[in-house]
C-alpha cells in the first residue's frame, strides 16, 4: 500500500529524567479518499497514535509503537532520527520510519518531520 501525502501531528513529551524523555503523538496524514481506498470512499484521513522513548538531548532516537486505521486499525512501530534546534518558531526536525499494517498487508511511511513552536527542554 503506498500513501504519498502530508503529515500534520501533535507531540506531548514528558520531562527529560536525565537524558530519557516519553513522546506521545497523534497524527493524521492528508490523502485523497481515492488513493486510499479504490472501491469506497473513505471520510477520514490515516491516523496514527504512537507513545515511545526518547533517548539523548540535543540529537536524538525515538523509539515508539501503537496503532493506524490504516487497515482497520492495525499495529504501528516507528524509529525517529531528529535534532533540537531551539526555543524559537522552529524548534526542531526529525527524520521518521514507521512501518504499520497486517502481515499481508504491511505499509511504511517515511519522511521529515519539523517541530514547531513548544519547549525545548535541557
Amino acid at each position: 500500500m503506498n500513501i504519498i501525502g502530508p503529515t500534520v501531528g501533535f507531540q506531548f513529551r514528558t520531562s527529560r529524567d536525565g537524558s530519557i524523555a516519553y513522546v506521545y503523538e497523534l497524527s493524521a496524514q492528508f490523502v485523497p479518499a481515492r488513493v486510499r481506498h479504490q472501491t469506497f470512499e473513505d471520510p477520514f484521513a490515516p491516523f496514527y497514535a504512537m507513545g515511545g522513548a526518547e533517548f539523548w538531548r540535543g540529537r536524538y532516537l525515538r523509539l515508539s509503537v501503537g496503532f493506524t486505521t490504516i487497515d482497520n486499525m492495525a499495529p504501528i512501530a516507528g524509529l525517529a532520527v531528529g535534532i533540537e534546534t531551539g526555543t524559537g518558531l522552529l524548534t526542531g526536525a526529525e527524520v521518521i520510519v514507521r512501518v504499520g499494517g497486517r502481515p499481508n498487508a504491511l505499509g511504511v511511511l517515511a519522511g521529515v518531520q519539523l517541530r514547531i513552536g513548544g519547549f525545548v527542554g535541557r
